[in-house]
């Protein structure tokens, strides 16, 4: 986990970039055909893409983000939260209430008559995200809140290689990301 200054940034604003997602990236599959309908006329298509989803659920059924979930099977399989090398590669998240917000100002747009609909569907893609957070600051942020809860023995978060993660976490890790 070393962060790259000059690794890809995807912008939705940017037509370019959604134009080059190809079947291969993660929810490409999903994405191309939808992209494509919207393209040739079929539909006209909105695709929104929240970061990892953070913040409480209000809804009847409290439920955690797959993210959520993600570190905190990785920190109980190993006891620890980890993260890997020096923990700077960077995880992009929003807020609930911000995703929320955002899919009903698309619907808004959706329905009307001079909305997005004049424009064409890469257009119509939207990343939604609203803060870049560190590896370390999310292992240091679960630690403590596992601990706090008596769920791990003890808060501090631990530093390891890549090759030295248990393959049970390498599964998560693909499951998940």
């Amino acid at each position: 986990g070393v962060f790259d200054k000059n690794g890809k940034l995807w912008n939705d604003s940017e037509e370019d970039d959604i134009r080059s997602i190809t079947p291969s990236m993660l929810h490409g599959h999903i994405d191309v055909p939808i992209l494509n309908a919207g393209n040739e006329g079929y539909a006209h298509t909105y695709i929104v893409c929240p970061a990892a989803v953070v913040g409480p659920s209000l809804g009847p059924i409290g439920k955690s983000s797959f993210f959520v979930k993600a570190v905190v099977q990785m920190s109980l399989v190993n006891k620890r939260a980890l993260y890997v090398g020096e923990g700077s590669n960077e995880f992009n998240i929003v807020h609930i209430d911000d995703v929320v917000d955002l899919y009903c100002r698309v619907f808004e747009l959706s329905t009307e008559e001079k909305g997005l609909q004049s424009f064409n569907p890469y257009a119509r893609y939207f990343i939604a995200t609203s803060k870049s957070i560190s590896w370390r600051e999310i292992a240091t942020f679960a630690g403590a809140s596992l601990y706090k809860r008596d769920i791990l023995k003890r808060p501090e978060h631990l530093s390891v290689n890549l090759t030295d993660l248990p393959l049970s976490v390498h599964c998560l890790v693909h499951r998940f990301f």
